[in-house]
């Protein structure tokens, strides 16, 4: 159903802690911790189809920390 909706170009807003739900799904990502925005960027596709489990997740984002001043 998601990558059907994805092909036809639909945005989704999906909140999970599934990162391997992520890794398959996402093209963006919003990375937040305590109600404030971390990280926001794109999967990098290397890491999408290369990464352990055990890599740090926010390694895997082609992003720069957002400045929370």
């Amino acid at each position: 159903f998601l990558v059907r909706l994805n092909r036809q170009g639909t945005a989704i807003l999906l909140i999970t802690h599934d990162y391997k739900l992520v890794y398959r799904y996402a093209q963006r990502v919003i990375l937040m911790e305590a109600g404030r925005i971390l990280l926001d960027g794109h999967i990098n596709p290397a890491a999408q189809k290369h990464t352990p489990p055990t890599m740090s997740f926010p390694r895997t984002i082609d992003a720069h920390p957002i400045d929370q001043e």
